[in-house]
């Protein structure tokens, strides 16, 4: 018979996200659930029953729910980890990226790809994108992909296009472009939103490879206190199923996975993996949007999100400009109200969304999943680049919940890095990484910010009689963190993860001071 494991947390101050309970200080966890949660005395009388019981002391510390990220790109994560990293912080110009390329070129073998990825044009000394010249002269002998940021554009050099069959007689699929020279129509090296002609063409990592750069992002996602996350790929079908229970299974990757299918994928992939750690999610549709046009329109759009519905499937729609915001509302709007609430359908990011398209979908009841991290990261571009008229609908997260939108909270790792704790700062200040302020009236508290990343966004991946909070029966998944981030006097500067538990055990610890808290 396994022997039980038992923990013992006590002297903490426990936000337990239970409407019930919202606060306790003790907590016990049996065998990777919490058993009783509650005050010392009742905890510590709950654990007599249990012979080797583990105790920790947390002394005052902060315990949360674990994490829950719920719209992450985990291959493209571990990608981004294995390629090289031509992130603003790492090359703040065209001639480092070129330099960095270069590095990588000399000791891949000639005809090789060289993977790039994290370039902000926004952010460049030169203040443009890169070309197919520039990563010519890095590297002449190899093709080239250089992703953007936002994982939306890439550039490609010479010899990717002529693989990719991309020249000046290339016609762009709807929703996509091709930057081309303006006097001979030559394709400049930057695409946008054309990753399905990209399909195939640069190769897919091996599953080593793959698996070193998932393991160093479940990494990353630990040490920000993530305990689970859903993959909300939009290509994702029965291949990108197997590698995740392989992954799962090998223990590259600890958190725990909700896999949404892509709208051409959906129903490849069965709704549980065998052990349990791998859950199939709804069906990701994702429009195209380039300026202020949407591909499918929204008549199709409809019909796809009628679709889904038909079966019974939850929708997440991709929508981050007003249009497309407007669209996938409207698409919603076709549908039976009561399916709606039922099938706990989302909207993707909402980045810019009005008081009426806001109003619309807390009457639809559809939820939305947003990144208020993305204020932070992209806030000072956010300045430039957003039109006056629509800053005030820059993620209004203050509008959503008025309006009794649920909102969940994610990263969309990579396209920012995974840390919770900066996109729960970004809630609260509204701030950038130079501390322009963006619509300040959309702030929320730091409890609601805490809410949309635990309770709410289990409730919008359907995991929430699992996760997402701490009460009896739940995982016994949770975070201790060095500061309370409902404290409306909480210095941010200082708050920091100082460990990780999953199903009782601990994963991560990294004190205050940097040093193991508790040894692991």
């Amino acid at each position: 018979m396994a022997r039980t494991r038992a923990l013992l947390l006590s002297h903490a101050r426990i936000l337990t996200q239970d409407v019930e309970r919202p606060r306790a200080e003790a907590l016990l966890a049996v065998d990777g659930l919490v058993s009783a949660v509650g005050s010392e005395a009742e905890v510590r009388a709950a654990a007599r029953r249990w012979d080797n019981v583990r105790a920790l002391d947390d002394q005052g510390l902060v315990v949360v729910p674990g994490f829950i990220d719920a719209h992450v790109h985990l291959l493209a994560f571990a990608a981004k980890l294995r390629s090289v990293d031509c992130s603003p912080e790492s090359a703040g110009s065209i001639a480092a990226i070129k330099a960095r390329i270069g590095e990588r070129a000399a000791v891949t073998p000639p005809g090789g790809w060289v993977r790039a990825a994290g370039y902000d044009e926004a952010r460049l000394a030169e203040g443009r994108h890169p070309t197919r010249a520039d990563l010519d002269e890095a590297a002449p002998a190899h093709p080239v992909r250089l992703i953007h940021r936002t994982g939306h554009a890439c550039v490609l050099n010479s010899r990717a296009l002529a693989l990719a069959g991309i020249d000046t007689d290339t016609a762009e699929p709807p929703g996509a472009f091709i930057d081309r020279d303006l006097t001979t129509g030559a394709p400049s090296g930057l695409l946008i939103e054309m990753d399905e002609l990209l399909e195939g063409v640069v190769p897919r990592l091996d599953y080593d490879e793959l698996a070193l750069g998932v393991a160093a992002a479940d990494r990353q996602l630990i040490a920000a206190g993530v305990t689970y996350v859903e993959d909300a790929s939009a290509g994702n079908g029965r291949q990108e199923w197997d590698t995740f229970e392989r992954l799962i299974g090998s223990g590259h990757l600890r958190v725990g996975v909700s896999l949404m299918e892509g709208y051409g994928h959906a129903g490849e992939a069965p709704s549980r993996s065998a052990g349990g750690g791998l859950v199939r999610g709804g069906v990701k549709i994702a429009p195209r949007e380039l300026e202020h046009e949407v591909f499918p329109g929204p008549a199709e759009l409809s019909r796809w999100v009628r679709a889904v519905d038909g079966e019974g499937r939850q929708v997440a729609v991709h929508a981050v400009g007003r249009a497309a915001v407007e669209a996938a509302t409207g698409a919603f709007r076709s549908l039976d109200g009561e399916a709606v609430r039922a099938r706990r359908h989302r909207v993707e990011h909402a980045g810019i969304c009005s008081e009426a398209t806001a109003a619309a979908l807390a009457d639809l009841g559809v939820t939305v999943v947003t990144q208020p991290g993305f204020l932070y990261w992209n806030g000072d571009a956010y300045q430039r680049r957003v039109p006056a008229a629509d800053q005030r609908d820059l993620y209004p997260l203050r509008r959503l919940v008025d309006a009794g939108v649920s909102v969940a909270g994610s990263t969309d790792a990579p396209v920012s890095p995974p840390d919770v704790i900066a996109a729960l700062r970004a809630a609260v200040t509204r701030r950038s990484q130079t501390g322009a302020a963006l619509a300040p009236e959309q702030a929320v508290s730091g409890a609601t910010a805490l809410t949309m990343f635990t309770r709410e966004a289990a409730r919008a991946v359907g995991v929430e009689r699992e996760r997402g909070a701490l009460r009896p029966g739940l995982r016994a998944d949770f975070a201790v963190l060095s500061r309370d981030p409902t404290d409306p006097a909480v210095d941010w500067d200082s708050l920091r993860v100082v460990a990780t538990f999953i199903s009782g055990e601990q994963v991560y610890a990294g004190g205050p001071a940097g040093d193991s808290w508790p040894p692991v």
